[in-house]
């Protein structure tokens, strides 16, 4: 089993947000997330304390997180490591379109369940690489319903999913960020 310790999660956000350029700020403290989780509830979308407390959010080259990095047991921190993959891959994409990724994500459901499905890809990729296991993609494709997305969307990630985790489970891994990362992760194995 890897050891995993919060010192070396600390280190890994530091070498994540200089290699794809992210700021890391924690939800419970910043003005901006409260009025948007108000807006959420506000608009039926979802309840305020859900949003600050169990979802990450990353806007432009900001991520924003429900935690204190590297605090928790070792399911947490594996949760951190996969949650700073993850919102990698929508900085990454943010990158790449900018405006058009934004414009996207906030009022084109589809387009935001194709960037949500390679995000997700690397939590596969990340757990099996921690685990040895495999997440479910129903379970995965699933988390999509506290996005506003619709049924259909939901089943097209199910599928893209099911296919990704056929090969994840031999250990493929196919999204750079987890390439990156697992090879970052394999270097302290060494150690």
């Amino acid at each position: 089993m890897r050891q995993i310790n919060s010192k070396q999660v600390k280190a890994f956000y530091k070498v994540m947000q200089k290699r794809y350029g992210f700021n890391v700020v924690e939800k419970a403290g910043s003005k901006e997330m409260k009025f948007i989780g108000w807006v959420l509830d506000a608009f039926g979308i979802m309840n305020k304390s859900k949003f600050m407390k169990k979802f990450s959010t990353t806007i432009g080259d900001t991520v924003y997180v429900p935690f204190k990095i590297g605090s928790g047991n070792r399911n947490q921190l594996i949760g951190q490591i996969m949650t700073c993959i993850h919102e990698s891959v929508h900085v990454k994409q943010y990158h790449r379109h900018r405006a058009r990724f934004m414009a996207n994500y906030v009022f084109n459901k589809t387009m935001r369940t194709h960037y949500e499905i390679d995000a997700y890809r690397t939590n596969m990729e990340m757990y099996y690489y921690f685990k040895k296991k495999v997440l479910s993609p129903a379970r995965l494709a699933g988390l999509l319903s506290n996005y506003g997305v619709d049924k259909d969307d939901i089943k097209v990630a199910t599928k893209h999913l099911k296919i990704a985790s056929k090969v994840v489970k031999y250990g493929a891994v196919f999204t750079s960020n987890s390439k990156y990362a697992i090879k970052w992760w394999s270097r302290k194995d060494k150690k």
